[in-house]
Order: C-alpha cells, then sequence, then structure tokens
C-alpha cells in the first residue's frame, strides 16, 4: 500500500535516531576504553539530586566510516569525537586519526592510536587485553543548565595553585551553586559572582548516550507542535523514493516483533517494491491536531542525575532521566543563552606534538602533517622525486621510467682502453665432449655424501 508523501505527516529523510544510529557505528576493527575529560565549562549531571536541564540544538558535520571504509559527512545536532585516556599519566587527549581512527594501517597519524593498537595483547586464557592507553567514541552536546552558577578561580590539579594569566589575573571558572542540592556552598560564603543559568558542553559514552537515544523514542510520542504529550501515532514506514512511497512496515498489520522493527527503522534497507536503498520515512498523525510534528530530545526540558553503583576499581555510574516536560519552547529567561557552541573546536584533534608532552611519550621518527579525513580524500597523491634511504611509493601502472644515460667505464691507471674493434679476439674455445660436460657438473657434489 502507498500513503503518498504528504509533508505533513511523513517524518523527515533521516530522523534523528537514524542519523544517531549511523554516527555511532564504527568501521570493524577496534575497542573501547575509559576516563573523564578535564576541559571547561563541561557539565557532569548530579550525584545528589536531579538537574533540570534542556539540549540546545547546533548543526556539526561529522565524518562517519562504513565497514568498508568508505567515509561520508552526516550532519548531526551534537558531536561526536574519539577520546585517549592514558590510565598511568591520568591524561586525556583528542585523537587525531580521522574517521578511520578505529582501522589499523588507514588512520591519520596519531600517537593515541598507535599506543592503543601496539598495548593490545592477549592474556593467558585468550582473551584481548588493551595496553594503558584507552580509546573511547563520545558524544558531545549543548547543555542549558536552569541552575545559578560561580565564578571562581581555576586551580591546577597538579600543584593545588591558582592558575595564574598572562597579566598575573587568575583564570577563572564556572561552577555550580551548591545550595541547588541543598548543601552549604563557599563561594556564596565568600560573596562570589552567580548568573543564572549557564551553557556547557556535556560529553556522553557509548552507556550514558544509549540511556539517552532510549527516552527519545517516549519523547517521539508526544507532538511538538500543539504541545500535548502521548499523541503521536505511528501508521507506517515508508520507502523514501519519490517514485515509490511504498508502505514497507504498515504498524497495524505487521508480523514483525517490536525489536525487529525498531532495528529496521535505524538502518538503511531495499525496498521490495522499487529497489531503493535507504532509510525509511516515518508517517504518523497525531490524535489533537493537523499539523503533526514528532518531539525530540532538543524539545523538552528534562530532569538527569548519575547514580552510581560497584565499589572500587569497578564502580561506575549509569545515566537516569527520571522524567521531562511537555514539549515547549526554552524558557524566556534563559534563551539568551541558548546559543550552540563551536563543539569542533572545543573537541579538536590534539596534535600530535601536544600527545607526545602530555603524555610523555617519544613521537615517531617522521610524522606528516595532521588533516581530516575528507581532506585526505581530495588530495591527489603526489610524485615526490627520489630521496636517498628514504622509502618510496610505488610507482603507478602508467609510470614511465626516465631514459638512463650509458655509464662510462671507469679507467684503469696505466691501463689503456681500446675500442672494442681495436682488440684481438680470442682464439676459439675448447668445446667438452657430454662425458666432461657431466663430470664438471658433478666434481662439486662429490664428498657431499659419506657412505
Amino acid at each position: 500500500m502507498s500513503y503518498g508523501r504528504d509533508p505533513k505527516t511523513l517524518g523527515a529523510v533521516g530522523s534523528y535516531r537514524q542519523a544517531a544510529s549511523k554516527v555511532m557505528k564504527r568501521p570493524k576493527s577496534g575497542s573501547k576504553g575509559g576516563g573523564g575529560f578535564l576541559f571547561r565549562d563541561t557539565y557532569k549531571p548530579s550525584l545528589i539530586s536531579p538537574d533540570m536541564i534542556r539540549l540546545v540544538p547546533g548543526n556539526y558535520s561529522i565524518e562517519v566510516a562504513d565497514d568498508n571504509h568508505n567515509v561520508e559527512v552526516v550532519s548531526m545536532p551534537n558531536y561526536k569525537y574519539v577520546k585517549h585516556y592514558h590510565a598511568r599519566t591520568k591524561r586525556t587527549c583528542v585523537c587525531s586519526g580521522g574517521a578511520l581512527s578505529h582501522v589499523r594501517g588507514k588512520r591519520l597519524p596519531c600517537l593515541g592510536c598507535e599506543n592503543f593498537w601496539d598495548g593490545m595483547h592477549t592474556d593467558a586464557s585468550g582473551k584481548k587485553k588493551r595496553g594503558p592507553m584507552g580509546m573511547t567514541d563520545e558524544y558531545v552536546f549543548n547543555v542549558l543548565h536552569y541552575a545559578g552558577y560561580h565564578e571562581v578561580e581555576q586551580v591546577d590539579r597538579d600543584t593545588g595553585q591558582v592558575k595564574m594569566g598572562p597579566q598575573n589575573k587568575p583564570y577563572t571558572e564556572w561552577v555550580v551553586c551548591l545550595q541547588t542540592y541543598g548543601v552549604a556552598c563557599p563561594p556564596c560564603q565568600q560573596g562570589k559572582a552567580m548568573s543564572n543559568g549557564r551553557l556547557l558542553h556535556w560529553p556522553l559514552g557509548y552507556a550514558h548516550y544509549n540511556s539517552l537515544l532510549a527516552i527519545d523514542d517516549q519523547i517521539g510520542r508526544s507532538c511538538s507542535t500543539c504541545q500535548q504529550m502521548d499523541t503521536i501515532k505511528t501508521l507506517a514506514w515508508l520507502c523514501q523514493n519519490e517514485q515509490c512511497g511504498e508502505a514497507i512496515i504498515e504498524v497495524g498489520s505487521t508480523q514483525h516483533k517490536p525489536e525487529d522493527v525498531k532495528k529496521l527503522t535505524v538502518d538503511k534497507v531495499t525496498c521490495p517494491k522499487c529497489g531503493f536503498f535507504g532509510y525509511l520515512g516515518d508517517y504518523y498523525e497525531c490524535q489533537t491536531c493537523k499539523n503533526p510534528k514528532r518531539a525530540t530530545l532538543f524539545d523538552v526540558d528534562m530532569n538527569a542525575l548519575r547514580v552510581e553503583e560497584g565499589a572500587g576499581d569497578n564502580k561506575k555510574t549509569h545515566l537516569q532521566i527520571s522524567r521531562w516536560s511537555q514539549p515547549r519552547p526554552i524558557d524566556e529567561r534563559f534563551r539568551a543563552l541558548a546559543k550552540p557552541m563551536q563543539l569542533e573546536k572545543i573537541y579538536a584533534p590534539t596534535p600530535i606534538d601536544i600527545q607526545a608532552r602530555v603524555w610523555n611519550l617519544p613521537l615517531p621518527a617522521t610524522t606528516q602533517p595532521q588533516q581530516t579525513q575528507q581532506q585526505q580524500q581530495q588530495q591527489q597523491p603526489a610524485q615526490t622525486p627520489y630521496q636517498p634511504y628514504q622509502p618510496q611509493r610505488m610507482p603507478p601502472n602508467d609510470f614511465q621510467p626516465p631514459a638512463m644515460q650509458p655509464q662510462q667505464p671507469l679507467a684503469q691507471p696505466n691501463v689503456q682502453v681500446l675500442p672494442l674493434q681495436q682488440q684481438q679476439q680470442p682464439e676459439p674455445l675448447h668445446q667438452p665432449s657430454v662425458q666432461e660436460q657431466l663430470d664438471q657438473l658433478m666434481r662439486p657434489l662429490q664428498g657431499m655424501y659419506k657412505p
């Protein structure tokens, strides 16, 4: 059955969940690590009581690669990067290996990647283990935290001293007012300046990001047009070919299990009618309005809390989104703060020389200029001149070697070199018989075998 392509009832080509699924995939061959970041203005949900927050969408271009190592650019409202954390130095850098950073031999120069792969080994039980260098995918959001923040002096975590600027003025940072959680707040007691609300960047690991995506499905049942909750009903998932529009999945009659429907709707599929390969379009209706628009994570205010579990080295946290509002605009008191950050600059790849200094590791013998995977594909390979003792690329199939000049014979002292026609021709050589040739061939073998 074909439902047509009414833009009022058909979801955008490539929903947030579909785009997120593509960005979360990594090329085959890789591992995960751990550790925390130490950037300014980084948000972490409270461990005491839930925070009221709002995700602010941006527009970021992210390079992703498939299992065939093809690289494409995806536009996302949040950002993604790869983090390297060194367990011994307890220092973090942003990977410079590009979209193929998880593929050995195809990444751009990155000291973190080199040490990660070199540290991989197999233990006595046959399990793969990594060394001190970790490698983790992280997903970053702009988040508006509805709470008071104080401006305080920035303290160096190694020396415990206040960091001073070039004009002998201390560097400052903004920290949340602890009275938000009903706790005594030293900056309040010191009379530090305070702002109402703060825009921060929120890096999430794989597990926390999945927790956030799980509630996106539930938030999507609400309509951002009429701002009513639980009024959106999915009718079908359609082929995105403009000449087709076939309903691949009809919710009311499908025999697929819910988990199978979810998998089919976040990955690209082939239309059985026209053969088009792409994402399915979400065809839905709202029970209270005629211009439905499915709500997303960026349309609601939500309560976020981190919950600790485990102990010692096994201690970890999981993200808990306890509740969220109906779809609504950002509170006008905080609207001026809701401007997305330049996350691509905040989380720009760490230069390889700085990686070496931060982790106290030696630089590779030779390093190449760093560039993005997209720039690397656009750049045409150049023919480089021969340099002694340097490895060279193999010449292309149509390579024509330069004409070689005839080499002049070396003159020997006190010896006159005559032209060939003036040299005396040698007498004809003796032609040995067959038996003499066999004797000559067998002579080196005599004595090798003893009876």
